[in-house]
């Protein structure tokens, strides 16, 4: 651990790095990364210095190494993982949150839309419908409103921009004048695959 936080309490903001490393050693690092001639480098000195500023070695509950690999599975429930690792639903969520920085049901929707976003990736052009039900959503809107949360377009959008230049894992940032503000909706706003807003938002549900 970097520091003795819960990682949750990181987790959706930024922190400075003074905030958790003494000034002398933000320096240094600092220095050593604008020395550096290449990126490759430059992300090698940034790991070896995070891996030597670990406060214990990184050693997570082996009830909680489970429970990652039960989620991993699409049809893994958390009250069912909670329940295989011998933990009250609520003090699973707890301990989970603490050490990954996201509750098991956001854990989920991740995992479901890597899913979903890799098989995008791999068909030149996707059927969403199709692509929703074999990654296990509920249906087309259902995947949409998770694609607009995490990539922050739509489906249609990103497969509009697919030939730009990212990085993989990444999508294109929508273009001045899209359809696409940099504000995101809510996860229970309906919008269609074109990028039309439903104006039927719901409150986000926590978990």
């Amino acid at each position: 651990m970097l520091t003795c936080q819960a990682a949750d309490r990181f987790a959706d903001g930024h922190v400075e790095l003074e905030a958790l490393w003494s000034p002398r050693d933000v320096d240094r690092l600092r220095e050593r990364l604008c020395a550096a001639a290449t990126a490759e480098r430059r992300f090698r000195l940034l790991e070896a210095s995070l891996h030597a500023h670990l406060l214990r070695p990184l050693q997570r509950r082996r009830a909680l190494d489970v429970a990652l690999g039960h989620l991993a599975e699409s049809s893994a429930s958390v009250a069912d993982v909670a329940d295989g690792v011998g933990l009250s639903h609520r003090r699973f969520i707890e301990v989970f949150s603490a050490e990954v920085g996201m509750t098991p049901k956001l854990f989920l929707r991740v995992q479901r839309f890597q899913r979903a976003f890799a098989w995008a990736g791999r068909e030149s052009a996707p059927q969403w419908a199709q692509l929703a039900a074999r990654c296990g959503y509920f249906d087309q809107s259902h995947l949409i409103r998770d694609f607009i949360e995490f990539a922050g377009i739509t489906p249609a959008e990103y497969a509009r921009q697919r030939s730009a230049r990212v990085k993989q894992g990444h999508v294109a940032v929508a273009e001045p004048g899209s359809r696409i503000s940099n504000t995101r909706p809510s996860v229970g706003t309906n919008v269609d695959p074109g990028g039309n807003d439903g104006a039927q938002a719901s409150q986000r549900s926590k978990s």
